[in-house]
């Protein structure tokens, strides 16, 4: 007898199926779309400082040395990499500068640049490469990392990248601008912070407390295997050669205690081998003060 898939069965499998698809294949999708970006940011960012680069070694000239964002453009990043004749206005109006296109599609804008010509390492464009070649704070190049292509939109979160990142043009480098991009091209993953507020678990030194074994110093209190004790009840103290003056029981049998301290003191009920007693009461003394 032959058996056969139900078709209920048949539509439950396909439903299981077509779930994960729906779960998988976007987050598949959306992996592979930032790791196309993130390459395409490191490439054309490379790009641009290969430009650079190349315009020292062969002609000596800097990004200083040109004072517009047109003369920078003509004069190195035409010539030194690269362009095609493409499009005159960004895909974005985030820049309004001056405009050009790689043979790979992407799209660059320089804008709000400023060379300042000069050595000073507090003036913008300097040789040092210690300040940006710009007029006011922010980025002076834009980058499509897709060109024409949807969604033309500034990156403005990590987490959610899109295809129009900023860099700022120094002298002789280009680099990633503001915490965004950078984040981006370095795959940056936010973590918590760690918590380093621990409590000790185990004190050396405690001012008072029961059960005080092993520990060398100790406030007063019930502490057992002192070797210095201050005064206190201290009992069952034992092989203890100092103590403090005070009702201090060295031990109910407190052999092998030399040296008392004065005091209501009991070195022992049966005061062994203790030679030497202070004044007081003291019992089983060879030699009484």
């Amino acid at each position: 007898m032959k058996y056969a898939f139900t078709l209920a069965e048949v539509l439950i499998t396909l439903t299981i199926i077509g779930v994960i698809a729906a779960i998988t294949i976007p987050v598949s999708i959306t992996n592979s779309q930032d790791e196309a970006f993130r390459s395409a940011l490191k490439k054309s960012i490379s790009g641009l400082n290969q430009a650079l680069a190349l315009e020292f070694a062969l002609e000596g000239y800097t990004a200083q040395d040109y004072s517009s964002a047109q003369q920078l453009v003509e004069n190195v990043f035409k010539r030194r990499m690269n362009v095609i004749d493409g499009r005159t206005d960004f895909t974005s109006d985030v820049c309004g500068g001056s405009v050009f296109t790689t043979g790979d599609g992407v799209i660059f804008c320089v804008d709000n640049y400023s060379s300042g010509n000069s050595d000073s390492a507090t003036l913008p464009c300097n040789i040092q490469n210690t300040t940006p070649c710009i007029v006011n704070n922010g980025a002076n190049v834009w980058i499509d990392v897709n060109g024409v292509k949807k969604p033309n939109r500034l990156t403005e979160l990590i987490v959610r990248p899109k295809d129009i990142y900023q860099a700022q043009i120094y002298s002789q480098k280009v680099i990633p601008y503001g915490d965004v991009t950078q984040g981006f091209l370095l795959d940056t993953k936010i973590l918590p912070p760690e918590d380093n507020n621990t409590e000790p678990d185990d004190n050396d030194n405690s001012e008072s407390g029961n059960n005080g074994g092993d520990n060398p110093n100790k406030g007063p209190g019930n502490n057992s295997g002192n070797g210095n004790t201050d005064p206190g009840n201290g009992n069952n103290g034992n092989d203890n050669p100092n103590k403090g003056p005070g009702n201090n029981n060295g031990n109910g049998n407190g052999n092998d205690n030399p040296n008392k301290g004065p005091g209501n003191n009991n070195g022992n009920g049966n005061g062994n081998d203790n030679p030497n007693k202070g004044p007081g009461n003291n019992n089983g003394n060879k030699n009484i003060l």
